[in-house]
């Protein structure tokens, strides 16, 4: 698999800085994405780079963990002469920020002139796993991929036989966005009434009545869903070329963590 990752980050900073004392970077403290190699282990993988290479441009930069009882104007306020990043990974994270209020407030330092990136209005496809469903057509798809809404899913009433018809072969069953491999199940028939079930981001493997896989994701999962075949071929891992306009910034070798993972995505860091 190859996946290209495009910073235009660095372009949209270079035009802006000057107007600036400091850029922050904007995470959620609580999310799971997480890299054990940055300080603490309590930053996205590319965050501490980041701000050293905003300090190296001679502006003063540091990490900001937001919640929703932030807003563009009480962040515009605390922090004058200041420009934000956002690293947040699109989704909710409950009792935290939801998706909606970190859109509410990235529209609100755009307006102000203070946002660097990400674009507002494309951070609700940024991330979604609705881009597998809308390209299963195509060449670029795979065939047999489902879209699940989340209502039929929370009614459970025969949506688990579309997502694992009994007998079939293995497939996986994915929430819309998560990082690291969270809410990505492997599910595999192991008789009528049980299926086994492969946590992508615990990598445990536990037995599972056919009747209660649904209940379970649904602890997890708070929208639609999309299932697909599992694709054996994940596990010699993907690589990413992380890139700024046409030049390589690196290339990255994502491996499994052992031979009997399913995926090279477990605690790899999002970038």
């Amino acid at each position: 698999m190859v996946k290209y990752t495009c910073f235009s980050t660095f372009r949209k900073s270079e035009e802006r800085m000057g107007k600036f004392k400091r850029v922050l970077v904007m995470e959620v403290e609580s999310a799971k994405d997480k890299n054990p190699e940055t300080p603490g282990g309590k930053y996205r993988r590319d965050t501490p780079w980041l701000v050293e290479s905003f300090k190296k441009k001679g502006v003063e930069s540091d990490v900001l963990f937001i919640t929703n009882v932030d807003s563009a104007d009480s962040l515009a306020s605390r922090y004058p002469d200041t420009a934000f990043l956002g690293r947040v990974n699109p989704m909710d994270y409950p009792g935290v920020i939801s998706l909606n209020e970190y859109i509410a407030i990235l529209r609100g330092l755009d307006r102000k002139g203070v946002l660097l990136e990400p674009i507002p209005e494309y951070i609700d496809r940024l991330d979604s796993k609705m881009i597998l469903y809308e390209l299963r057509d195509t060449t670029m798809g795979s065939e047999g991929i489902l879209l699940h809404l989340y209502d039929n899913m929370k009614r459970n009433v025969g949506e688990v036989n579309k997502i694992l018809p009994k007998g079939g072969p293995p497939r996986v069953l994915k929430m819309m966005r998560g990082s690291t491999g969270l809410g990505v199940w492997k599910l595999e028939n192991k008789s009528d009434d049980i299926i086994v079930l492969t946590d992508a981001y615990t990598q445990k493997t536990e037995d599972v009545r056919r009747d209660e896989v649904l209940t379970k994701f649904c602890q997890l999962c708070q929208e639609d869903a999309i299932s697909m075949p599992f694709l054996p071929l994940i596990k010699e891992g993907e690589f990413r070329f992380l890139m700024s306009k046409d030049k390589i910034l690196e290339i990255v070798h994502k491996r499994p963590v052992d031979e009997n993972a399913f995926t090279a995505m477990l605690r790899s860091g999002a970038v």
